[in-house]
């Protein structure tokens, strides 16, 4: 209350200053809190400010982590149809994420480096969007972008910490890609990865 009587948005009327200092607190204080509840937002407002500033966080950590495609971007970059790409999300192959009701492909799972691709996309990453495709699109990102620490058999990290991605862009072994799936299999659970 005391910001918003602080801001100048108030206007108390001329005649309150004419009264007791006890009528005129009271009148104040009535005046604050109309103005409060007439300027508040509502459940549905709040609701919606939450929506926009987390998809706001969202798309900057998306655009932090190397920013995204759309459908013709993506079926251009790859050299195939945006039908090809349709058909290739719902098989599984790509992965994508809704944003205001058009799919758009993180760039992190496209790579131009033979020895790590499938056409176009980094190998691995089909088998493991399979084993995560319950998940919301959010978690299944998460999944691939979260920083790790904790040890994988036959994977030496170059850095303190490392990611999914981080992962299938060496090329893993048999033994590497068993631990992915591991932790395929555990992500959202409280089993410890």
């Amino acid at each position: 209350m005391l910001d918003v009587a602080s801001s100048s948005e108030v206007v108390l009327k001329n005649n309150n200053l004419s009264q007791t200092d006890d009528d005129y607190a009271i009148n104040a204080i009535i005046e604050l809190i109309r103005h409060k509840y007439e300027n508040s937002p509502s459940k549905e407002k709040q609701r919606l400010l939450r929506r926009a500033k987390s998809k706001s966080m969202f798309l900057a950590r998306l655009n932090q982590d190397g920013g995204y495609l759309s459908s013709a971007e993506t079926a251009e970059s790859l050299g195939i149809t945006k039908t090809t790409v349709r058909n290739w999300k719902e098989q599984g192959n790509l992965f994508a994420i809704k944003l205001d009701n058009e799919f758009v492909y993180p760039i992190f799972q496209f790579t131009d480096e033979e020895h790590i691709s499938n056409k176009g996309v980094l190998k691995g990453l089909p088998e493991l969007l399979k084993l995560i495709n319950t998940f919301s699109d959010r978690m299944q990102y998460s999944f691939f972008m979260e920083k790790r620490h904790v040890e994988l058999n036959g994977f030496k990290p170059t850095k303190e910490s490392y990611t999914v991605i981080d992962v299938l862009k060496t090329n893993p072994n048999s033994e590497v890609m068993e631990e992915l799936y591991r932790l395929a299999r555990l992500h959202g659970s409280q089993d410890p990865a």
